[in-house]
């Protein structure tokens, strides 16, 4: 029931978006509803797995390696790769769905070369937000006094609207590029 209520937030997530993107590339949406409910729901469990995997990586990895390094010490000389290549997954990951959400979430399918700039720049804000906000939970926020056991639901909520901006952000500076090129791959974008 948890599951199904969290993939339903997401899908309501992932529409804001969709709509969101076809603004920000001047698009309108001619597809009908159950295409729109059906990709999305299709999409927040890309978002999902994404979201599942890049905290897998970043939570779970850390701590076999703290393991490691308490049972195996040997094994230090090699932990540098581990990270470096865990980071790595975890951007790939990312940048993959960033790729996916920007070229087919809005009506009009666009080039995955036109809206590399601006998942580029989603990832860069994304690594930003993810890191103020780190400081912020850890040192100002006192959600769980405030919330209770909804604090949980609360910041992911949060987290999810600075990533939507980060997203629309990377959209937008697509439409600007596009605007302003003379390639064509890029003026895909820019065209009504």
């Amino acid at each position: 029931l948890g599951a199904l209520a969290i993939l339903v937030s997401v899908s309501g997530f992932v529409e804001t978006v969709r709509y969101a993107l076809n603004r920000a590339y001047r698009v309108e949406e001619n597809r009908s509803f159950l295409y729109r409910r059906t990709t999305g729901l299709l999409f927040a469990l890309g978002v999902t797995f994404t979201l599942v995997a890049v905290a897998a990586l970043g939570l779970l990895v850390p701590l076999a390696l703290n393991l490691a390094t308490r049972y195996a010490p040997e094994l230090v000389s090699n932990f540098e790769l581990i990270e470096v290549g865990r980071t790595l997954i975890a951007l790939l990951l990312l940048a993959l769905l960033l790729i996916a959400l920007n070229s087919l979430l809005p009506a009009e399918r666009l080039k995955v070369r036109s809206v590399l700039p601006g998942v580029f720049l989603t990832l860069v804000l994304l690594w930003v937000f993810s890191d103020l906000f780190v400081v912020y939970l850890t040192h100002f926020s006192n959600f769980g006094a405030t919330y209770g056991s909804l604090a949980g639901v609360i910041v992911l909520m949060l987290f999810f609207e600075l990533s939507a901006l980060a997203v629309i952000v990377g959209a937008e500076l697509n439409r600007a590029i596009a605007d302003h090129s003379v390639e064509p791959d890029m003026r895909a974008v820019a065209e009504p």
